[in-house]
């Protein structure tokens, strides 16, 4: 694995991984690693378990490449040979450029040193001068905002201080490549919004950003294309939004082949309250209301195939925190995403203010076949991947179709020309 392939990488490419593979040596029981340490390996007491199992990909310079998949599909495994952590049992790394990682909480810091004694520390390690961080400091140390406790030992942080310390040295080290896992979401919703907003500059500014994470939105906000890893392999890797959307519709298999009644009954005790990252924490803003209404604004739990509706929605903002965005998704009775769209696509501004706003999402001429639908509202700030609330299944509507011109989901406009 190289770390300055300025010969074997083409000029283009920031990362390059190549047949990367990881195993681990798996004891059945205690005493068959004290065996295996005895017999040196002339005899096998083990199982070899693949992380990892020929993951091959490239990333550009200054892409965003979004990495998702279930847990133990071997995302932090990869990201920890990329950074040089692990060495690959088989395969190679190549990577151009200064690389900065935020990996597990607090690695890289010392929990005895300070906060200021640590920033210089990291950034010896990233090849910076003292000099160079003396430039920064000020920088570093009011985006973490952490206040008087920059002086005191990290041990003494909490989990959000040590992030928001982390990633704004990381941030302010001129990365060539930036790699994060998962690290942000431990920070509150407002610092959030600032990483999301300081890491847009840095890929505008040129950084290539590899980028972990269970958020589906934030990976296609943040990311042009993603890896999808499946169980150490390689599912699929190319655009974000159609990789997200087969990691989705796997996910939806492997549910729909698991008994969920005691997830039905949830639902159906709280009917599809998503929260956002409003819950237990101070509210920024919040989904008052929802309702879908006719033509003539009556409200309506059923039309005909091809009649207009609207979808109403009222929302109220406690506390400003930026532009703001709000979209509404249509399912089938077997949550299969049908249409979704927001105002941050439509190039449309919704009120941010302190107060009460409302707006309304018409559908005309909804020619959708017979069945029972779905609505999915969600609010969340327009610069960043952070839903502030989400109502999911929140709105229910019965189509009826007696012409019955068709089959599937939706009637296209079409006529047939018989020649």
């Amino acid at each position: 694995m190289s770390f300055d392939p300025a010969i074997t990488l083409p000029e283009d490419l920031a990362i390059s991984v190549r047949n990367v593979s990881r195993s681990y040596m798996l004891f059945n029981r205690p005493q068959d690693r004290l065996k295996h340490a005895i017999w040196r390996g002339r005899k096998k007491f083990y199982h070899d378990f693949w992380a990892l199992k020929n993951v091959s990909f490239d990333v550009k310079k200054g892409e965003s490449v979004g990495i998702i998949g279930r847990n133990g599909s071997g995302k932090s495994t990869l990201l920890q040979i990329i950074t040089g952590i692990l060495p690959p049992t088989e395969g190679e790394v190549l990577i151009r450029g200064r690389v900065v990682a935020l990996l597990e909480l607090g690695s890289g810091f010392n929990p005895d040193f300070t906060g200021r004694e640590n920033i210089y520390l990291n950034g010896k390690i990233v090849g910076l001068s003292e000099k160079e961080m003396d430039e920064r400091y000020e920088d570093i140390i009011a985006f973490a905002d952490i206040g008087e406790f920059i002086d005191q030992p990290v041990k003494t942080y909490s989990s959000g201080m040590v992030v928001r310390l982390a990633f704004s040295v990381l941030a302010h080290v001129d990365p060539d490549v930036l790699i994060i896992d998962e690290a942000l979401a431990v920070g509150d919703l407002a610092f959030q919004l600032k990483c999301t907003v300081h890491i847009k500059k840095l890929i505008d500014k040129g950084a290539t950003l590899l980028f972990v994470s269970h958020d589906s939105y934030a990976v296609k906000n943040l990311c042009k294309r993603a890896l999808w890893l499946h169980e150490g392999t390689s599912r699929f890797f190319g655009n974000s939004f159609e990789a997200v959307a087969r990691y989705q519709d796997f996910l939806r298999e492997l549910d729909s082949n698991k008994p969920t009644e005691s997830d039905g009954n949830k639902e159906a005790e709280n009917p599809g309250q998503g929260g956002g990252l409003n819950s237990g924490s101070a509210i920024q803003c919040r989904l008052l209301d929802q309702k879908i209404l006719d033509a003539n604004n009556n409200e309506i739990t059923e039309i005909h195939r091809g009649e207009t509706i609207k979808v109403r929605v009222e929302y109220e903002v406690y506390q400003e925190i930026g532009p703001l965005s709000s979209g509404v998704a249509i399912l089938d009775s077997g949550d299969y995403f049908i249409c979704g769209t927001n105002t941050h696509l439509q190039k449309i501004s919704i009120p941010s203010k302190i107060g009460r706003h409302g707006y309304e999402v018409i559908y005309n001429n909804l020619n959708l076949f017979a069945g029972t639908y779905k609505f999915d509202i969600g609010l969340f700030n327009e610069n960043t991947t952070v839903f502030l609330d989400y109502h999911s299944r929140c709105l229910e509507l019965k189509i009826i179709d007696e012409e019955h011109l068709g089959d599937g989901l939706i009637l296209l406009n079409h006529k047939y020309v018989i020649l």
